[in-house]
């Protein structure tokens, strides 16, 4: 006989056992899903629903202050879905001794509109649009360069070329000129507002001349002492509102004016032209053998009467050698049918003139790519070898 406790245990047992066996049978009807299946099913419709709904269509805001540009040329802005957001484009490439155009190296047929956005200037939306593509998003605002539409005088030393915007509203836009490393401000300089229609995007320096004082001097130019801080003055011997530290090699400056023991100058650099007095011992003559400074206050050597002694023309690549300190360098090439005025045809390498542009009557154009001080162009004499003159033939006369 088996013994009751034996029968008890199994009617304890079977009733779980008979449970779990129709449920994964599926006979239990009322049996609901687990927790986790629910998720996943909640999750797969959320996902599909996500891949059917149209994409947002990023529109700018209407801002207050809005700046266009046709040509616009770019410096690798990077665009960005929001501002401050992710990043999604990069228009432009970085200016590598030159500035280069929207999505290639010129600003024809290109052009942009930056919106201003309200409040402290954190980024701004910017629309580019060029034969290929049009573009919205957001860039930052270390990115925008601001350019004043005309020239005018800050502090009364400045005239800014470059400027960066600190925060816009609808009464106006409130920017802070960008001084080169150069000039180290006094003080601080007062805040500006400016109206919309003041701010451009086109780097072209307005008419400085206009904004400066008056000057009593014709085209003098001076070399500026390199060393010890300058203190520049808007009067004669005056409190100092800037101090000027230029570079160990002398820049040339604009002579305006002399009075006393004080002269005022004006010095044009990359954000700007500063302008005042200085102590005239601060200035020394500029060497005969050069002239007055270019653009961006550095010196330009008077150019040099030698002459080539010949002038070719090849019919294929000819590889440009630069050399530096008794060292050659193969820096690129110069393109087949350029004429290539040969200062000195020695070997192994002849030493070559910038290459310049065809003359289409009226003399070669200056060369884009000149040799720097102390450096020489030269090519292989060799590849000279089957090259022919690019200057006519003098013509025979008949007998």
């Amino acid at each position: 006989m088996t013994p009751p406790a034996v029968h008890s245990l199994g009617r304890i047992f079977a009733a779980p056992v008979a449970a779990f066996l129709l449920s994964g049978l599926g006979c239990d009807g009322a049996h609901a899903p687990s927790t986790s299946t629910a998720s996943s099913a909640a999750a797969s419709s959320s996902a599909a629903s996500a891949q059917t709904a149209a994409p947002r269509t990023l529109e700018l805001p209407e801002g207050v202050c809005r700046i266009v540009a046709k040509g616009f040329r770019g410096e690798g802005l990077t665009l960005r879905l929001t501002p401050g957001g992710r990043a999604f484009a990069t228009v432009g490439m970085k200016r590598v001794g030159g500035l280069f155009g929207i999505l290639g190296t010129a600003g024809e047929g290109r052009s942009a509109d930056v919106v201003l956005l309200d409040g402290p200037s954190k980024g701004f939306g910017i629309r580019v649009e060029n034969p290929l593509l049009v573009l919205r998003g957001y860039a930052d605002a270390a990115d925008l360069e601001l350019h004043p539409a005309r020239a005018s005088v800050t502090a009364g030393f400045l005239v800014s070329a470059r400027l960066r915007v600190v925060s816009a509203s609808s009464a106006g836009v409130e920017v802070a000129p960008v001084l080169d490393k150069e000039v180290e401000m006094v003080g601080s300089l007062p805040a500006q507002r400016l109206a919309c229609a003041d701010l451009s995007l086109d780097s072209a320096a307005p008419d400085v001349d206009a904004a400066l004082p008056a000057s009593t001097q014709k085209d003098a130019y001076m070399l500026l002492r390199g060393g010890d801080p300058i203190d520049l003055a808007v009067e004669p011997a005056g409190p100092a509102v800037a101090r000027l530290r230029p570079p160990s090699s002398p820049p040339a400056v604009r002579v305006l004016d002399t009075k006393g023991k004080s002269t005022r100058i004006a010095w044009r650099l990359d954000s700007g032209t500063v302008f005042g007095w200085v102590a005239s011992s601060a200035l020394e003559k500029l060497p005969e053998r050069r002239r007055h400074q270019g653009a961006e206050g550095r010196l330009l050597e008077a150019p040099r009467e030698e002459k080539p002694v010949e002038s070719l023309v090849c019919g294929q690549d000819v590889p440009l050698v630069v050399e530096v300190a008794g060292e050659r360098v193969t820096v690129g090439q110069v393109r087949a049918g350029v004429a290539l005025g040969v200062m000195e045809r020695a070997a192994p390498f002849a030493r070559i003139a910038a290459p310049r542009g065809p003359d289409h009557g009226f003399g070669a154009p200056a060369p884009e790519t000149t040799a720097a001080e102390g450096a020489t162009f030269r090519v292989p004499a060799s590849a000279l070898d089957g090259c022919k003159s690019s200057l006519p033939a003098a013509p025979v006369l008949a007998p």
